[in-house]
């Protein structure tokens, strides 16, 4: 898997994408968010989520949500 990625899934939006769910990921949002419905998460600064997060963002919102994934 490439360092630096768009986050796109070839099964299309909603499916889980293949981030290595223990692996710390350094995200850029393109629209405020809920994880789980919960947790806000604002599209500024610097955000770091677990591949794990970053995985239920995509199946919760979409792989449109994240602009940028880089594996820290």
């Amino acid at each position: 898997m490439a360092k630096s990625t768009q986050a796109a899934s070839a099964a299309g939006d909603g499916a889980a994408a293949p981030y290595d769910e223990t692996a710390t990921y350094s995200i850029t949002l393109a629209r405020l968010i809920k994880l789980g419905g919960v947790v806000p998460l604002i599209p500024r600064g610097d955000i770091f989520v677990s591949g794990a997060a970053l995985n239920q963002i995509v199946t919760e919102h979409g792989a449109d949500a994240i602009l940028s994934a880089e594996r820290r």
